[in-house]
């Protein structure tokens, strides 16, 4: 949910939001592969936490680096779409 957010924002670039919607996926599908075959989530949870490992530190990044564009959220907020 948090990466289709960030997708549909216009805040941050839509890259981020695909990487952060890639990284959710990932996460579940190691949950459920540990829940439920546990020997699979063996072999498969070292290399499927790399793409969160991307779009959680390309975020990270672009807050630190970036941020957020101020006059551009003041605008949207003056428009009344954050009440």
């Amino acid at each position: 949910m948090d990466g289709y957010l960030i997708f549909k924002s216009r805040y941050f670039p839509k890259v981020l939001g695909i990487l952060i919607q890639i990284a959710g996926l990932s996460y579940l599908i190691a949950c459920f592969a540990d829940l439920f075959i546990p020997t699979l989530a063996e072999l498969i949870i070292p290399a499927i936490l790399i793409p969160p490992f991307i779009g959680e530190f390309a975020m990270c990044l672009w807050l630190l680096i970036m941020g957020v564009n101020v006059p551009k959220w003041t605008e949207r907020m003056s428009m009344g779409y954050g009440s």
